[in-house]
């Protein structure tokens, strides 16, 4: 049985290949790809399905460094979470 990769996040059982260029096996490239999308991006959005497998993995502080947004029909109360980098106004 092939498992797709929504199947694999929903039960805990993704090694992470996805994203292991930008995470644990990056080279000095990717490592620029990476700063320059944090560097110009000033929010994040994801949809539930993403927060919810990520939010307790990710910890406090998220690993974004910018406000998230979580796109949901559902109704809920802030999660306020730790600046992950020094923020300016």
């Amino acid at each position: 049985m092939i498992r797709t990769y929504r199947d694999r996040a929903e039960t805990g059982d993704d090694p992470g290949r996805l994203h292991e260029w930008m995470f644990s096996e990056k080279t000095a490239t990717d490592a620029e790809i990476v700063d320059e999308i944090y560097a110009t991006t000033g929010a994040v959005l994801i949809g539930k399905r993403m927060f919810d497998v990520g939010v307790e993995p990710w910890g406090d502080p998220p690993p974004f460094g910018m406000p998230v947004f979580v796109v949901t029909h559902e109704s809920r109360e802030p999660l306020p979470r730790q600046a992950a980098r020094p923020t300016t106004s």
